[in-house]
């Protein structure tokens, strides 16, 4: 495991409803649309617009954003550790992240890959009871958003066509990270085992 004294944990900096450039007037919107038992519908379509909730009906996605809260993270900062037991789900706004597994020599992380906006981490603890396999720390400055783990489990328990939809999802993610590191793999074996005589 990364030492404690080297990463920070995630914190919020305000609830879901707060805009990125004003924090007091979203908190006033969110507080609003509260009163008015409004979805957000800001947050609706973040969610939307991610790969895991491809096809999810609106109903859910208003259910899903209710559970969300949005985070301004800094350089270094983790959001999810290797072998912690939470099953909540991040994505990216804004910024990038890294995903980094630690090798047989403790303290020191492998990079496996990068994430950009618009791609998620953590999906796996929603098709199984293991710890993280991975730590992913903020590369840069950016938004993240959290997503309940917990409520989205109870979802997928609750609805089946929910539940199926959410699994087709992730298997989609997974399987398009397993070629991409498929892709990595043979880009690095290329060098030692592929030359020419000439190289």
């Amino acid at each position: 495991m990364i030492a404690p004294e080297r990463w920070k944990r995630l914190h919020p900096v305000r609830d879901v409803g707060a805009s990125l450039s004003d924090a007091s007037e979203g908190e006033l919107v969110r507080r609003e649309m509260m009163e008015r038992n409004e979805p957000d519908t800001r947050i609706r379509d973040i969610l939307r617009a991610c790969p895991l909730f491809l096809e999810v009906p609106v109903r859910d996605l208003d259910r899903i954003a209710a559970s969300c809260q949005l985070f301004r993270t800094y350089r270094g900062q983790t959001l999810m550790e290797e072998g912690d037991e939470d099953n909540d789900v991040f994505l990216i706004l804004s910024g990038r992240a890294t995903v980094s597994v630690e090798s047989i020599s403790p303290f020191i992380q492998v990079s496996l890959s990068r994430l950009n906006p618009g791609e998620v981490a953590g999906e796996m603890s929603l098709v199984s009871d293991d710890v993280r396999s991975a730590t992913v720390v903020a590369e840069t400055p950016g938004d993240v958003l959290q997503v309940k783990g917990e409520e989205l489990k109870a979802m997928m328990k609750d609805d089946p066509q929910f539940g199926y939809l959410m699994m087709r999802n992730v298997a989609s993610i997974l399987s398009r990270r397993v070629r991409q590191m498929n892709r990595r793999l043979t880009n690095l074996v290329k060098g030692p085992y592929f030359q020419t005589e000439e190289g």
